[in-house]
C-alpha cells in the first residue's frame, strides 16, 4: 500500500469482504428452508455465470486452447462442486460452525501445494496443519446444542468441499498465472454455469419459486448469495489483491468466522465454548501455515 488513502481502501474492502463472504453461510441456510441442498448450489452458481458471462464473452480469446483444462478444474473443482457440498453439509450443520470449517482452505490449500506441487515444508507449516485439523476434528463431534456426541459425517464434506479449493488453487497459481484474474473467474463460470442450470432446470425450482411469500423470500436469499458472496465477493478479492498483495488478501480468512458466527447467533444458532476453541485452533493453524511461509 502506497499511501494512506490506499490502505485506508484496503482495509475496507477486507471488512467487506470477510462481511460479504461470512454471510454466505446463512443465506445457504435461509435458501434450504424452500429449496433442495442441490438447487441452492446450482442457482448460485447460475447467478454467477449470467453475471459473469459478458466477461466470459469478451475475453474468450484470451484463454490458450491448451489452458482451458485447467479453467474446467477451476470450473469444476473450485466451484461447481464445492456449491453442491456446503449445502448439502449444511443440512446437519450450523452455519456458523460451515463458517469455521471453511477457513480450512489455506491450509489443504498449502497441504496439496506439498504432495503435488513440489511445495517444501517448514516446522510451523507442520505445526499449523496438526492444529487446523484438530480443530476441525473437534468441531466435527460438537453437536447443535454444543454438546459432544457422535462423529458428524456432515462435516467430511466441507472438508472435501475446501481440499478442491485448494486443488483449484494451486492449479490456477502453476498453470495459469499469465491470465488475469476476471478472465479466470469469468472462464471458470463458463464451463459450471451451464451444468448448473441444465441440473437446475431438470429440478422443481421454477415451480417452488412462486409457490408461497416464503418461497419468494428464500428465492431472494439465494439471489444475493450469487451476486454478493459469489460474484462481487471474486471482484473484491482481486482488486484487493491488486492495490495491497495476496499475503494481506488472505487475512479475509481470519474475519470471515466472525461474521459467519454472529449471524448464526442473530438467527438463534447456539454457540459454546466447545465451538470457540474449535475454531481457534483452526486459525491457530492458518496462522503457523502462513508464518511458516516467511
Amino acid at each position: 500500500m502506497t499511501n494512506q488513502k490506499d490502505e485506508k481502501l484496503a482495509w475496507g474492502l477486507l471488512l467487506l469482504l470477510a462481511l460479504i463472504w461470512g454471510t454466505s453461510f446463512i443465506l445457504m441456510k435461509k435458501g434450504l428452508t424452500v429449496f433442495s441442498p442441490g438447487q441452492v448450489g446450482a442457482y448460485r452458481i447460475v447467478v454467477a455465470f449470467f453475471i459473469f458471462l459478458p466477461w466470459a464473452i469478451q475475453n474468450f480469446r484470451e484463454v490458450p486452447a491448451h489452458k482451458w483444462k485447467y479453467i474446467m478444474v477451476a470450473g469444476i473443482l473450485g466451484n461447481l462442486i464445492p456449491a453442491f457440498l456446503f449445502t448439502n453439509a449444511q443440512t446437519r450443520i450450523e452455519s456458523s460452525v460451515a463458517g469455521i470449517l471453511n477457513t480450512l482452505t489455506p491450509i489443504f490449500t498449502f497441504l496439496i501445494s506439498i504432495l503435488f506441487f513440489g511445495q517444501l515444508v517448514r516446522r510451523w507449516q507442520v505445526i499449523g496443519l496438526v492444529l487446523g485439523f484438530s480443530g476441525a476434528v473437534g468441531l466435527s463431534f460438537v453437536k447443535t446444542g454444543g454438546e459432544i456426541g457422535s462423529f458428524n459425517a456432515y462435516a467430511l464434506l466441507i472438508l472435501l468441499a475446501t481440499v478442491l479449493y485448494g486443488i483449484s488453487v494451486n492449479t490456477i497459481g502453476k498453470y495459469l498465472g499469465g491470465l488475469k484474474s476476471l478472465t479466470i473467474s469469468a472462464s471458470a463460470m463458463l464451463i459450471a454455469g451451464p451444468m448448473a442450470l441444465v441440473y437446475l432446470l431438470s429440478t422443481d425450482f421454477v415451480q417452488r419459486v412462486p409457490a408461497s411469500p416464503q418461497s419468494w423470500g428464500a428465492f431472494g436469499y439465494l439471489t444475493l448469495l450469487g451476486v454478493f458472496s459469489t460474484a462481487l465477493g471474486l471482484l473484491l478479492f482481486n482488486k484487493l489483491v491488486k492495490i495491497t498483495s495476496p499475503v494481506f488478501a488472505s487475512a479475509v480468512t481470519y474475519i470471515i468466522p466472525v461474521f459467519a458466527l454472529l449471524w448464526g447467533f442473530i438467527d438463534g444458532e447456539k454457540l459454546t465454548l466447545l465451538h470457540l476453541f474449535g475454531m481457534v485452533f483452526i486459525l491457530a493453524g492458518v496462522y503457523a501455515v502462513n508464518r511458516g511461509k516467511g
